[in-house]
């Protein structure tokens, strides 16, 4: 699925210089909290009246699957049945890309670390198809792996954070995150997309290094 009105909600943030949006979306009687990652190209979104929060990853032609985890549905569908006799997830996109419409970014601030963990505290699921960490939602490592292959689920869940191109990047160099469920010194690094490649690159090089000696 692709919102129309994003790609000029990344274009105008990156014009002024913001890494993050953070704002109120109310659907129905539902109240989200939302935060856009401008350089993660991240929406997470959380359903503060349910307390579950999902996060979009959007490509490099600003589409995005709309596959959720099933209590992050089940937290909306009774809202969607009852506005609008219909239990397809796409609506609440679709007034959510509406909202954007008129979307003034400067109205907007990045949000603290303190605002920002009210959405990282939701972003759990106790759907394992989705993801196998889910009872824990603060990064706190990256871990290069030697013999074993990054699994594909855990690959998915570093683009939730950090974006789809730190997410290849990863599955590239077979390095995987590590996850907690109580915050962490590393918890808000996606935060700061160009030290993070910094990190990960260095990551590797060390490990080039220790098989050199």
């Amino acid at each position: 699925m692709k919102l129309k009105n994003i790609e000029r909600i990344f274009s105008e943030a990156i014009g002024n210089n913001q890494k993050r949006l953070l704002f109120d979306f109310n659907f129905g009687k539902l109240c989200f909290k939302c935060l856009i990652l401008i350089e993660n190209k991240v929406l997470m979104i959380s359903n503060l009246s349910h307390s579950i929060g999902h996060s979009v990853v959007f490509d490099e032609n600003n589409e995005f699957s709309t596959y959720v985890p099933k209590d992050f549905y089940s937290s909306i569908v009774n809202e969607l049945k009852e506005m609008f006799n219909d239990n397809k997830i796409n609506i609440m996109w679709a007034k959510f890309d509406e909202y954007l419409s008129d979307f003034d970014i400067s109205k907007y601030s990045e949000g603290s670390k303190s605002d920002v963990n009210k959405i990282l505290i939701t972003m759990k699921t106790k759907d394992n198809d989705y993801d196998i960490d889910g009872d824990k939602p603060y990064f706190k490592k990256w871990i290069r792996h030697i013999v074993n292959e990054v699994s594909p689920k855990n690959i998915k869940k570093t683009a939730r954070y950090f974006g789809k191109k730190i997410a290849l990047f990863c599955e590239k160099e077979n390095i995987s995150t590590g996850w907690s469920n109580k915050i962490q010194k590393k918890s808000f690094d996606f935060f700061d997309i160009n030290s993070v490649e910094n990190e990960l690159n260095d990551l590797i090089k060390e490990q080039i290094a220790h098989k050199k000696r």
